[in-house]
């Protein structure tokens, strides 16, 4: 159901809380950003929410406008939210942002994502973002995604409520058409801009709108309300299928997030896998592949025989497979296997040393666990990674010890090997940091140790 019915100021604040108190019951909100273009449906919004006494339930309002520096009027239009903001005494914030798209990304997605990021830096644990997405747009999104081939995530197309960084995103006009904004805006005599851009049919959505839903409604005449209940009736069953992927996800997870059970994975029905796969990656922040990556993962991956390690990779982001195990991690040339055998790194212990685009390493001091000082008097201290060959000498066991065979006794995954730091005095590995201590520098139990502590970027999106 749409948070309002009509364009009333009380009406849309109330409908607003209640929204986000189902939604997030124990969210707190103190502030409450208004994202204002200076188009018409942000104006309508900015209007009637300067009008809501927001005050009155302790949250302090204000408007947010993105300067994209892709039209010749674009100063202009941004003094023009200025004139309008404090006319009706609403603080506005100026932001321009760089929206040129690179290779392989549309104009419109450039834009999108740069507003967005600009949106991210004001939208804190307490505040709320309202946007001006209404009707027509919501049901020009679904024939977007429709004729994209989404499926029902994609159809369901904008929800009401959302998570945007830390805070909230809510769009109160979703079950208002365009023409119900336009006639408020006249009745109240409100001013907005007029961007051309949104005239220009060589972009899709001004297509759909400008040509496809105009057909549409001179047959049907209620079409964007239908289409919006349909993306209604699709959230609705993304949400089912969330659930069910949240329970899928406790059974099939192996051991953390990032790993799920091969066996466990195997034994559910391919349209379940694909649910479960979607839901994973959308929880760990992932991009969620194409219907054809997520074949292929399934077919080329999932099925592949047990002595392969096949890797699938999309968008920053790889799926492998190891030893009964499927990982989720961050992909880039800048953290590949193979970039690390010629790095070297001083280290004197004491402050925390950074690896550029591979993690953090410090020391801590632990009782019975670590390095004792005394045995690295003189020596060289210095961080490499494996080259091949590498020996260390572990308590409870005769000789030296092949790295090689430890890892894999570890079942340490081989795209991850090459990437674990290795401490060494002079030129002898005297530990392999997140695993062990040669047996020559251990403390005692008794003795306050130096606990090497890495802080990796495995497991954090990269994008």
């Amino acid at each position: 159901m749409s948070l309002i019915t009509q364009l009333d100021a009380l009406d849309i604040k109330r409908a607003v809380l209640r929204s986000i108190a189902d939604y997030a019951p124990n969210k707190v909100i103190k502030s409450c950003w208004i994202a204002y273009s200076g188009g018409l449906d942000s104006t309508v919004l900015l209007h009637l929410f300067a009008q809501s006494r927001l005050a009155s339930e302790g949250i302090c309002l204000q408007a947010i406008h993105i300067n994209h520096g892709l039209q010749a009027d674009a100063q202009q239009w941004a003094r023009h939210c200025r004139k309008i903001s404090q006319q009706w005494q609403v603080p506005l914030t100026l932001v321009e942002v760089n929206a040129e798209n690179h290779r392989g990304e549309s104009p419109e997605d450039a834009a999108r994502k740069a507003r967005y990021d600009a949106f991210n830096t004001v939208v804190n644990p307490q505040a709320i973002l309202l946007t001006a997405h209404q009707q027509d747009d919501q049901a020009e999104t679904l024939l977007l995604q429709l004729l994209r081939g989404a499926g029902p995530r994609g159809l369901a197309a904008m929800p009401e409520v959302a998570p945007l960084g830390l805070g909230l995103q809510v769009r109160p006009l979703l079950g208002i058409s365009r023409q119900q904004l336009e006639a408020y805006a006249r009745d109240h005599q409100l001013i907005w801009i007029d961007d051309p851009s949104n005239q220009d049919r060589r972009f899709t959505r001004n297509f759909i709108r400008h040509e496809i839903l105009p057909q549409l409604q001179s047959r049907w005449p209620s079409v964007s309300n239908t289409l919006s209940r349909s993306a209604t009736v699709c959230a609705e069953t993304i949400s089912l299928c969330d659930e069910l992927a949240s329970s899928d996800f406790s059974d099939v997870m192996d051991g953390h997030e990032h790993c799920l059970s091969l066996t466990k994975l195997l034994a559910l029905s391919a349209p379940r896998q694909r649910n479960l796969i979607i839901y994973w990656l959308r929880k760990l922040n992932y991009p969620v592949p194409s219907y054809a990556i997520l074949h292929t993962i399934q077919t080329s991956l999932l099925q592949a025989a047990k002595d392969r390690q096949p890797v699938v990779h999309w968008a920053g982001v790889a799926i492998r497979r190891f030893a009964g195990g499927v990982y989720a991690l961050p992909y880039s040339s800048s953290t590949q296997a193979g970039n690390w055998s010629t790095k070297s790194f001083s280290w004197d212990l004491v402050a925390p040393l950074s690896i550029p685009n591979l993690g953090t390493l410090s020391s801590a001091q632990v009782k019975g666990l670590g390095i004792a000082a005394q045995y690295l008097a003189e020596k060289k201290i210095s961080i490499r990674f494996r080259q091949g060959g590498e020996q260390i000498i572990l308590a409870g066991r005769s000789g030296h010890q092949r790295l090689k065979k430890l890892f894999q006794e570890a079942q340490v995954p081989p795209w991850e090997r090459d990437k674990i730091p290795l401490l060494y005095a002079d030129d002898e590995l005297i530990a392999v940091v997140g695993y062990w201590y040669g047996q020559a520098y251990q403390v005692t139990n008794a003795q306050q140790g130096i606990h090497i502590v890495f802080d990796d970027l495995s497991f954090r999106n990269e994008n």
